[in-house]
């Protein structure tokens, strides 16, 4: 749902609603984007660049068959979030379809964002899509961050906290 005040339109989330579209309206540089998946005891590790639509859709038929058997950890979301390079139908085919709230999938997504960079980056509607698949979603905004798994502990490093879910926020366009 979306209100129009004084040409500032304020989007208001409804769970499991995704405010996004399947239009890849990426440009043409970043649908060629390299995308990388590591499978490392069991666990995928996907890298997709600035990918879109059409570029993870492809990566995605193509992994499929090699893949199988291990389950999803960590997954870079394309292009600083961007609502041009994911949308509902991609996201569906990567993770799941939403799920009630609460409930999580244990993977955990990394959107790469500047700490003082576009403040429309990441989108809103792709955190939240995201959290609707029971995705823990974070950005960076210039932070660096570390997966590991079964690693221990280490002095100086902490857990990484998934972003909150946005129930009302500005039109990002």
């Amino acid at each position: 749902m979306e209100i129009d005040s004084q040409s500032k339109k304020l989007f208001f989330s409804n769970w499991g609603v995704d405010a996004l579209d399947d239009e890849d309206a990426t440009s043409a540089k970043n649908k060629t984007s390299v995308i990388t998946q590591l499978v490392v005891e069991g666990r995928r590790l996907l890298f997709t660049g600035d990918a879109g639509i059409t570029a993870l859709s492809h990566a995605l038929d193509n992994m499929v068959w090699s893949s199988q058997l291990a389950q999803w950890a960590l997954i870079q979301i394309p292009h600083h979030g961007s609502r041009r390079n994911v949308g509902p139908t991609i996201l569906n085919r990567l993770v799941g379809t939403p799920l009630p709230p609460g409930m999580t999938r244990n993977v955990f997504a990394v959107v790469s964002t500047a700490s003082k960079g576009d403040p429309k980056h990441p989108y809103k509607a792709v955190m939240n899509a995201l959290t609707h698949r029971g995705v823990n979603a974070m950005a960076t905004r210039g932070k660096t961050t570390r997966y590991a798994y079964n690693a221990p502990c280490r002095w100086g490093w902490n857990a990484v906290v998934s972003d909150q879910y946005y129930w009302v926020y500005e039109d990002e366009k």
